[in-house]
Order: structure tokens, then C-alpha cells, then sequence
């Protein structure tokens, strides 16, 4: 601690491998392929490693 705060030594960030998404409206392409662009946009994981699902 310096003056009563915490000192950070070092910052881990977790390793993203692949992503499932549930949701209503998947089965539509246009929807799927949006869905997809979006998350390989924001998280940078490969379109290969995600996998969009139809919910019930």
C-alpha cells in the first residue's frame, strides 16, 4: 500500500476461446450474420469460434 492505497502490480485479462448466444430470432440469417459481425467487432474472437443458437 502507498498512502493508505492499493498498489496494482499486475492486470490479467481473462482469454476469450469461443462464444455461444442464445437467442430468439437466430434463425433468421440477416439476424445470425449481425450477431456475429458484432461480437467478432467488440470481443475480437474469430467467426469460427462463435456459435449462435435458436431459442425456444
Amino acid at each position: 500500500m502507498v498512502d493508505g492505497q492499493p498498489v496494482l502490480q499486475e492486470e490479467i485479462y481473462p482469454v476469450i476461446k469461443g462464444i455461444v448466444v442464445v437467442c430468439e430470432g437466430a434463425s433468421n440469417v440477416s439476424v445470425k450474420m449481425n450477431i456475429i459481425s458484432l461480437i467478432q467487432t467488440v470481443v475480437n474472437v474469430n467467426s469460427s469460434n462463435i456459435s449462435i443458437y435458436t431459442s425456444k
